[in-house]
Protein backbone atom coordinates (compact mmCIF):
# COMPACT_ATOMS: atom_id res chain seq x y z
CA UNK A 1 0.00 0.00 0.00
CA UNK A 2 1.65 3.43 -0.97
CA UNK A 3 0.05 7.20 -0.61
CA UNK A 4 1.23 10.35 -1.84
CA UNK A 5 0.29 13.83 -2.00
CA UNK A 6 1.50 17.72 -1.42
CA UNK A 7 0.07 20.39 0.63
CA UNK A 8 0.50 23.97 0.15
CA UNK A 9 0.22 26.34 3.34
CA UNK A 10 -0.43 30.24 3.04
CA UNK A 11 0.11 31.46 7.00
CA UNK A 12 -1.71 35.27 6.19
CA UNK A 13 -2.60 37.85 9.02
CA UNK A 14 -3.88 41.55 8.54
CA UNK A 15 -3.80 40.94 4.52
CA UNK A 16 0.04 40.26 5.32
CA UNK A 17 1.62 36.96 4.05
CA UNK A 18 3.43 35.88 6.74
CA UNK A 19 4.76 32.69 5.10
CA UNK A 20 3.73 30.07 2.38
CA UNK A 21 5.22 26.48 1.30
CA UNK A 22 4.71 23.38 -0.02
CA UNK A 23 5.10 20.42 1.96
CA UNK A 24 4.81 17.11 0.57
CA UNK A 25 3.28 13.67 2.17
CA UNK A 26 4.08 10.13 1.99
CA UNK A 27 3.37 6.47 3.32
CA UNK A 28 4.18 3.17 1.97
CA UNK A 29 3.85 -0.13 3.94
CA UNK A 30 5.10 -3.61 2.22
CA UNK A 31 4.16 -6.72 4.52
CA UNK A 32 4.89 -10.66 3.68
CA UNK A 33 3.56 -13.56 5.15
CA UNK A 34 6.49 -16.44 5.29
CA UNK A 35 3.43 -18.94 6.57
CA UNK A 36 0.41 -18.90 8.57
CA UNK A 37 2.69 -18.61 12.39
CA UNK A 38 4.76 -15.78 11.25
CA UNK A 39 4.72 -12.49 8.92
CA UNK A 40 7.30 -9.64 8.10
CA UNK A 41 6.20 -5.84 7.38
CA UNK A 42 7.86 -2.42 6.78
CA UNK A 43 6.76 0.98 6.68
CA UNK A 44 8.02 4.55 5.61
CA UNK A 45 6.29 7.66 6.73
CA UNK A 46 7.05 10.99 5.27
CA UNK A 47 5.21 14.21 6.92
CA UNK A 48 6.03 17.80 7.20
CA UNK A 49 5.17 20.27 10.17
CA UNK A 50 3.63 24.15 9.87
CA UNK A 51 4.71 26.59 12.04
CA UNK A 52 1.96 27.92 13.87
CA UNK A 53 0.63 31.91 13.50
CA UNK A 54 2.13 33.16 16.84
CA UNK A 55 5.06 30.95 16.21
CA UNK A 56 6.56 33.58 13.16
CA UNK A 57 5.36 36.96 14.61
CA UNK A 58 8.47 38.78 15.36
CA UNK A 59 6.28 40.95 18.27
CA UNK A 60 7.10 40.59 21.91
CA UNK A 61 4.82 40.35 24.49
CA UNK A 62 5.10 39.66 27.71
CA UNK A 63 4.47 36.36 29.65
CA UNK A 64 4.63 36.74 33.31
CA UNK A 65 7.37 39.05 35.49
CA UNK A 66 10.09 37.31 34.20
CA UNK A 67 9.18 35.99 30.64
CA UNK A 68 8.58 37.36 27.38
CA UNK A 69 8.00 35.55 23.93
CA UNK A 70 8.95 36.34 20.56
CA UNK A 71 8.32 34.35 16.99
CA UNK A 72 10.43 34.19 14.28
CA UNK A 73 9.64 34.85 10.57
CA UNK A 74 11.82 32.91 9.39
CA UNK A 75 11.38 29.37 10.88
CA UNK A 76 10.34 26.91 8.24
CA UNK A 77 8.41 23.95 9.79
CA UNK A 78 9.93 20.07 10.26
CA UNK A 79 10.38 17.27 8.25
CA UNK A 80 9.66 13.94 9.65
CA UNK A 81 11.07 10.95 7.99
CA UNK A 82 10.15 7.13 9.82
CA UNK A 83 10.89 3.81 8.87
CA UNK A 84 9.58 0.68 10.73
CA UNK A 85 10.11 -3.02 10.52
CA UNK A 86 8.51 -5.55 12.31
CA UNK A 87 8.03 -9.10 12.59
CA UNK A 88 4.86 -10.97 14.06
CA UNK A 89 5.17 -14.98 15.16
CA UNK A 90 2.51 -17.36 16.80
CA UNK A 91 4.15 -21.00 17.17
CA UNK A 92 0.87 -21.43 18.61
CA UNK A 93 -2.61 -20.30 19.92
CA UNK A 94 -1.60 -19.83 23.26
CA UNK A 95 1.27 -17.67 22.47
CA UNK A 96 2.22 -14.42 20.05
CA UNK A 97 5.96 -12.63 19.72
CA UNK A 98 6.21 -9.22 18.28
CA UNK A 99 9.80 -7.41 17.84
CA UNK A 100 9.82 -4.55 16.07
CA UNK A 101 12.80 -1.76 15.21
CA UNK A 102 11.82 1.88 14.38
CA UNK A 103 14.07 4.75 13.20
CA UNK A 104 12.82 8.17 12.90
CA UNK A 105 14.46 11.50 12.04
CA UNK A 106 13.34 14.88 12.75
CA UNK A 107 14.99 18.20 10.73
CA UNK A 108 14.45 21.25 11.29
CA UNK A 109 12.14 20.94 14.71
CA UNK A 110 11.00 24.70 16.05
CA UNK A 111 12.72 24.49 19.60
CA UNK A 112 12.54 26.74 22.64
CA UNK A 113 15.55 28.90 23.10
CA UNK A 114 16.13 32.01 25.75
CA UNK A 115 18.06 34.72 25.00
CA UNK A 116 18.02 38.36 26.18
CA UNK A 117 17.71 41.27 24.43
CA UNK A 118 18.14 44.78 24.79
CA UNK A 119 15.37 46.97 26.49
CA UNK A 120 13.84 43.87 27.33
CA UNK A 121 13.89 42.58 31.58
CA UNK A 122 14.20 39.19 32.44
CA UNK A 123 14.49 36.15 29.52
CA UNK A 124 13.06 36.65 25.95
CA UNK A 125 11.94 33.13 24.50
CA UNK A 126 11.41 32.32 20.86
CA UNK A 127 12.15 29.78 18.56
CA UNK A 128 14.92 28.01 16.36
CA UNK A 129 14.79 25.64 13.99
CA UNK A 130 18.01 24.62 13.83
CA UNK A 131 17.20 21.46 15.81
CA UNK A 132 17.88 17.69 14.62
CA UNK A 133 16.35 14.72 16.86
CA UNK A 134 16.87 11.17 15.48
CA UNK A 135 15.41 8.36 17.45
CA UNK A 136 16.60 4.54 17.32
CA UNK A 137 14.04 1.79 19.03
CA UNK A 138 14.09 -1.51 19.40
CA UNK A 139 11.27 -3.48 21.01
CA UNK A 140 9.86 -6.80 21.86
CA UNK A 141 6.32 -7.90 23.28
CA UNK A 142 4.44 -10.99 23.80
CA UNK A 143 1.29 -12.50 24.87
CA UNK A 144 0.44 -15.89 26.74
CA UNK A 145 -2.86 -17.28 26.38
CA UNK A 146 -3.82 -19.75 29.53
CA UNK A 147 -7.38 -21.96 30.62
CA UNK A 148 -8.94 -21.40 27.24
CA UNK A 149 -7.98 -17.58 26.83
CA UNK A 150 -9.44 -16.95 30.58
CA UNK A 151 -6.09 -15.72 31.77
CA UNK A 152 -3.71 -13.82 29.34
CA UNK A 153 -0.01 -13.07 30.14
CA UNK A 154 1.25 -10.05 28.29
CA UNK A 155 4.79 -8.17 28.66
CA UNK A 156 7.38 -6.15 26.66
CA UNK A 157 11.17 -4.35 27.12
CA UNK A 158 11.77 -1.03 24.71
CA UNK A 159 15.18 0.21 24.14
CA UNK A 160 15.20 4.07 22.85
CA UNK A 161 18.09 6.19 21.82
CA UNK A 162 17.65 9.66 20.82
CA UNK A 163 20.54 12.49 19.68
CA UNK A 164 19.60 15.97 19.37
CA UNK A 165 22.04 18.28 17.43
CA UNK A 166 21.48 21.92 17.14
CA UNK A 167 20.63 24.78 19.46
CA UNK A 168 20.39 21.68 22.04
CA UNK A 169 22.83 18.84 21.83
CA UNK A 170 21.53 16.13 24.17
CA UNK A 171 21.58 12.81 23.52
CA UNK A 172 19.89 9.62 26.06
CA UNK A 173 19.53 5.99 26.21
CA UNK A 174 16.30 4.91 28.13
CA UNK A 175 15.29 1.09 28.53
CA UNK A 176 11.80 0.34 30.10
CA UNK A 177 9.47 -2.22 30.16
CA UNK A 178 5.94 -3.45 31.10
CA UNK A 179 4.03 -6.25 32.55
CA UNK A 180 0.29 -7.14 31.84
CA UNK A 181 -2.28 -9.59 33.30
CA UNK A 182 -6.00 -10.32 32.95
CA UNK A 183 -8.66 -13.35 34.30
CA UNK A 184 -12.01 -13.73 32.89
CA UNK A 185 -14.61 -16.20 35.06
CA UNK A 186 -18.34 -15.76 34.88
CA UNK A 187 -19.30 -12.43 34.89
CA UNK A 188 -16.06 -11.38 36.76
CA UNK A 189 -13.02 -9.39 35.00
CA UNK A 190 -9.22 -9.04 36.88
CA UNK A 191 -6.85 -6.96 35.25
CA UNK A 192 -3.45 -5.76 36.42
CA UNK A 193 -0.38 -3.60 34.91
CA UNK A 194 2.82 -2.47 35.70
CA UNK A 195 5.24 0.42 33.20
CA UNK A 196 8.67 0.64 34.53
CA UNK A 197 10.09 4.58 34.74
CA UNK A 198 11.03 6.15 31.58
CA UNK A 199 13.48 9.34 30.27
CA UNK A 200 13.10 11.42 27.26
CA UNK A 201 14.05 14.55 25.63
CA UNK A 202 11.04 16.58 24.74
CA UNK A 203 12.07 17.54 20.82
CA UNK A 204 10.25 21.06 20.93
CA UNK A 205 11.45 22.08 24.28
CA UNK A 206 14.46 20.67 25.15
CA UNK A 207 14.65 19.30 28.55
CA UNK A 208 14.71 15.88 29.35
CA UNK A 209 11.54 14.47 31.23
CA UNK A 210 11.36 11.62 34.13
CA UNK A 211 8.55 9.68 34.21
CA UNK A 212 8.10 7.44 37.45
CA UNK A 213 6.70 3.86 36.90
CA UNK A 214 2.74 3.41 36.72
CA UNK A 215 0.56 0.62 37.93
CA UNK A 216 -2.93 -0.42 38.63
CA UNK A 217 -5.58 -3.04 39.57
CA UNK A 218 -9.32 -3.12 38.41
CA UNK A 219 -12.44 -5.58 38.48
CA UNK A 220 -15.17 -5.29 36.35
CA UNK A 221 -18.72 -7.28 36.45
CA UNK A 222 -21.13 -7.18 33.77
CA UNK A 223 -24.35 -8.79 33.80
CA UNK A 224 -27.00 -8.04 31.16
CA UNK A 225 -27.47 -4.66 30.04
CA UNK A 226 -25.34 -3.68 33.56
CA UNK A 227 -21.49 -3.23 33.92
CA UNK A 228 -19.84 -2.04 36.76
CA UNK A 229 -16.00 -1.08 37.50
CA UNK A 230 -13.61 -0.24 39.57
CA UNK A 231 -10.06 0.61 39.47
CA UNK A 232 -6.63 1.65 41.36
CA UNK A 233 -4.10 3.33 39.76
CA UNK A 234 -0.47 4.62 41.15
CA UNK A 235 -1.86 3.93 44.91
CA UNK A 236 2.16 4.86 46.14
CA UNK A 237 3.25 7.39 43.58
CA UNK A 238 2.98 11.53 43.60
CA UNK A 239 1.59 11.59 40.22
CA UNK A 240 4.65 13.57 39.50
CA UNK A 241 7.22 13.97 36.73
CA UNK A 242 10.94 15.02 36.82
CA UNK A 243 11.83 17.87 34.10
CA UNK A 244 15.48 19.17 33.45
CA UNK A 245 16.55 22.30 31.57
CA UNK A 246 19.58 23.91 30.95
CA UNK A 247 21.25 26.65 28.79
CA UNK A 248 23.34 29.49 28.55
CA UNK A 249 20.62 32.29 29.84
CA UNK A 250 17.92 29.86 31.75
CA UNK A 251 18.37 26.95 34.05
CA UNK A 252 15.02 25.11 35.27
CA UNK A 253 14.66 21.87 37.20
CA UNK A 254 10.79 21.14 38.91
CA UNK A 255 8.36 18.37 39.09
CA UNK A 256 4.86 18.76 36.89
CA UNK A 257 1.68 16.92 38.27
CA UNK A 258 0.33 14.73 35.82
CA UNK A 259 -3.07 13.27 36.14
CA UNK A 260 -1.84 9.81 34.08
CA UNK A 261 0.66 9.27 36.90
CA UNK A 262 -1.44 10.92 39.68
CA UNK A 263 -2.90 7.75 42.53
CA UNK A 264 -6.95 7.30 41.77
CA UNK A 265 -9.95 5.25 42.50
CA UNK A 266 -12.53 5.18 39.27
CA UNK A 267 -15.65 3.83 39.74
CA UNK A 268 -17.92 3.23 36.33
CA UNK A 269 -21.18 1.79 36.11
CA UNK A 270 -22.93 1.46 32.68
CA UNK A 271 -26.46 0.66 31.99
CA UNK A 272 -27.42 -0.09 28.40
CA UNK A 273 -31.40 0.43 27.96
CA UNK A 274 -32.62 -1.25 24.72
CA UNK A 275 -34.68 0.23 22.27
CA UNK A 276 -36.34 -0.39 18.49
CA UNK A 277 -37.23 -3.49 17.37
CA UNK A 278 -34.69 -6.17 16.44
CA UNK A 279 -34.72 -6.97 12.71
CA UNK A 280 -33.18 -10.15 11.04
CA UNK A 281 -31.19 -9.51 8.37
CA UNK A 282 -31.75 -12.73 6.93
CA UNK A 283 -35.44 -12.27 7.26
CA UNK A 284 -34.96 -8.80 5.89
CA UNK A 285 -33.07 -10.06 2.19
CA UNK A 286 -35.35 -12.45 1.95
CA UNK A 287 -38.07 -10.64 2.57
CA UNK A 288 -36.86 -8.21 -0.50
CA UNK A 289 -36.28 -10.80 -2.79
CA UNK A 290 -40.04 -12.25 -2.04
CA UNK A 291 -41.09 -8.74 -2.86
CA UNK A 292 -39.34 -8.50 -6.27
CA UNK A 293 -40.79 -12.13 -7.29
Amino acid sequence: MARAGVIYTLNRQNDINNSSRWTPRGYVRVGYTFNPKSSLYATWNLTSGIPGTDDVKDVVQRENELLWTMGNPLLHGGIFNSVSIGYNYMPAKIFSLNVTGIYKNYNKVPVSIFETLPRYDGIVRTLSDDNREQDLTAAASFNLFLLNRKLVFGGGIECHYQVNRGIHPLSDTNVAGFINARYSFRNFTVRGFFTSGERSINDTQGFIKHIPCRYGVSVAYSVGEFKASVKFNNWFSHGKSLREYSSAHYDYSGWIWDSNMARAVMLDLTYTFPYGKKVDRNNEIEAGHAGKI
